[in-house]
């Protein structure tokens, strides 16, 4: 049967394997839908919409051979090779026109492959065994041996759930494992470029202090050019009012006017190449804050994917060792059952179900928040049931042993 289980998990697996996550620059956007060997993509640049369906990596790559012969990408590899002074040379390996990452798609996998085998796990300890046996009437007569054949039937059952179940996680992690370590874009990969991009943002964030800084004193100077083309201008109207009012003997006017004029026509030069300068310096900025909102967004991308994965590594790590504590216990007792096994011997092994309760409990929230698994109907199983359930099975030990012992008797006095 596990074998068979094993087959049936690999055939499924393709169904919810992997997603891709994928990140473009600004100037274009991209829309990915669907999930493992069925996804569509929307690429848009430039107002033209690209629509592309594809089953697999290869297909993954003709995409980004679509998105290397988009203008966006032309111009964005110009501006790798060619950087402003101003862009921090670290740019040129950081920028990439899209980041395609193939993730695990744990959520699609955990749903589809453990969450119906906790429900099942679940149920049959709640329904089969709790309710069972604190449905049984004590004060009458029960069949012992009808009872001691489901229950005994139900741990079988409620053992190899667990077991799947575990399987399951394990064949998760391992398949994870796998397509996380053969990538377009490895785990590893995306570990260091997180690493260098925050280096990089810094080297970002220094360079735009400094061209700030340099603003700071082209303004300053403008404001002194400003005072100096004013005096200019004061000194040359005035040089040219008394030229102009002069009759006889100007020549020495004449020189003190055209003298200030060429001063005037110096200042402004100087005022208009400064006024250049300042603005340059503007542009300059604007486009490395655009950079830099741009890095941060990226990095910003980088750094939720891998914390998504991190995040959901951590919930089958968490998942997988209650279901193994779940599963340690019921074989415990499940070893003891066999055709030989009384109705006391059972309850006297059930006495520890709890130790099964409770790691099934401390994974609840996790499975229905995580993985789309509907609330229990009937709630989690509590700590004053378990109470009830452990009173009802001394109540029916005491029982089972007073008909054992009437029956006993009735046997020795037929014989008598």
């Amino acid at each position: 049967m596990a074998p068979l289980f094993g087959v049936l998990f690999l055939v499924l697996m393709p169904m919810c394997f992997t997603q891709y996550a994928i990140y473009v620059e600004p100037g274009g956007t991209l829309e990915l839908t669907g999930t493992g060997n069925s996804y569509h993509v929307f690429h848009t640049v430039g107002g033209n919409r690209v629509s592309y369906r594809g089953p697999d990596e290869s297909n993954v790559n003709s995409l980004l051979n679509i998105l290397a012969n988009s203008q966006s990408y032309k111009d964005e590899q110009a501006k790798r090779l060619n950087p402003p002074a101003h862009v921090p040379s670290c740019a040129m390996k950081q920028r990439n026109f899209s980041l395609i990452l193939r993730l695990f798609d744990y959520r699609s996998n955990i749903s589809h492959l453990v969450v119906p085998l906790y429900v099942k796990a679940y149920r049959l300890i709640h329904y089969d065994l709790l309710h069972t046996l604190l449905n049984v009437n004590a004060s009458g007569i029960f069949q012992t041996n009808e009872l001691t054949s489901k229950l005994s039937s139900t741990v079988s059952t409620l053992n190899i759930t667990l077991h799947r179940a575990v399987l399951a996680c394990t064949l998760i992690k391992n398949l994870a494992a796998h397509a996380e370590g053969t990538t377009i874009l490895s785990m590893d990969d995306v570990e260091s470029t997180v690493r260098s991009h925050e280096t990089c943002l810094a080297e970002f964030h220094a360079s735009l202090t400094g061209l700030q800084s340099r603003l700071g004193l082209a303004n300053s100077h403008n404001q002194q050019i400003q005072a100096d083309y004013s005096h200019a201008l004061q000194l040359y109207n005035e040089a040219t009012e008394r030229y102009e009012d002069c009759w006889f003997f100007c020549g020495d006017l004449e020189d003190a006017m055209n003298t200030a004029r060429t001063s005037l026509v110096t200042t402004q030069h100087r005022k208009t190449e400064a006024a250049k300068y300042t603005g340059n310096l503007t542009k300059d900025i604007i486009s490395l804050e655009t950079d830099v909102q741009h890095y941060r967004k990226e990095l910003d991308f980088k750094k939720n994917a891998l914390q998504s994965i991190r995040q959901q590594q951590s919930k089958l790590a968490t998942v997988m060792k209650e279901l193994k504590e779940a599963l340690k216990h019921v074989t415990d007792f499940h070893d003891v059952f066999d055709s030989r096994s009384t109705f006391n011997s059972i309850v006297q092994n059930l006495f520890t179900l709890d130790t099964v309760i409770i790691p099934l409990n401390a994974i609840y929230e996790v499975m229905q928040e995580n993985y789309k698994m509907a609330p229990f109907a009937g709630g989690l199983i509590s700590t004053d049931t378990i109470n009830q359930f452990k009173l009802k099975l001394n109540i029916l030990k005491v029982k089972a042993e007073e008909m054992d012992q009437n029956l006993f008797n009735n046997n020795y006095e037929d014989y008598d």
